[in-house]
C-alpha cells in the first residue's frame, strides 16, 4: 500500500508550522525550493502561546526579510534598544565602525490599542 502522500515532491519538509517553522517555510520557498510544513494541530487556535512584550534585536533581520516590521510598528510595536546592567555597570552594544547599524528589539507599545494588535500574514494552503 502506498503511503497517503505518495506523488508529492518536496525538497524539503519542515516539522512544526509555528512562528520558527512558518518563517522558514515562507523564506525557502521564497527561494524557488518546495517546502512541506507540517503541523500536528489542525486547529489554527491551537498555536502555541508566544511572548507577545518584547521581540529580540536577533529576529529583527529575518522579520526585515518577511516584510513584517512594517506591520509590526504600524500595529504599535515600539523600537527599542537593548542594554544591560551588571554590578560592572551598563553595557551597551555599539556597532563596529565599518559594520552595519545593529538591527532594533521591539516591545510592546503601552497605550490602549496595543491591547488587540495583531498582524496579518498570508494564509497557508492545505496539501490535497
Amino acid at each position: 500500500m502506498a503511503p497517503e502522500n505518495a506523488g508529492h515532491d518536496y525538497d524539503v519538509v519542515i516539522s512544526g508550522a509555528s512562528i520558527a517553522g512558518s518563517a522558514a517555510a515562507i523564506l525557502l520557498a521564497r527561494r524557488g525550493v518546495r517546502v512541506a510544513l507540517l503541523e500536528r494541530r489542525s486547529d489554527p487556535g491551537a498555536y502555541k502561546v508566544l511572548c507577545t512584550h518584547s521581540i529580540t534585536a536577533n529576529a529583527y533581520p529575518v522579520l526585515d526579510e518577511l516584510g513584517l516590521v512594517p506591520a509590526l510598528e504600524a500595529a504599535g510595536a515600539v523600537r527599542n534598544e537593548a542594554r544591560w546592567w551588571t554590578r560592572w555597570g551598563w553595557i551597551v552594544p555599539r556597532p563596529a565602525s565599518a559594520g552595519p547599524e545593529l538591527p532594533y528589539a521591539y516591545k510592546q507599545d503601552p497605550s490602549p490599542r496595543s491591547s488587540s494588535t495583531s498582524i496579518t500574514t498570508a494564509p497557508v494552503q492545505r496539501a490535497p
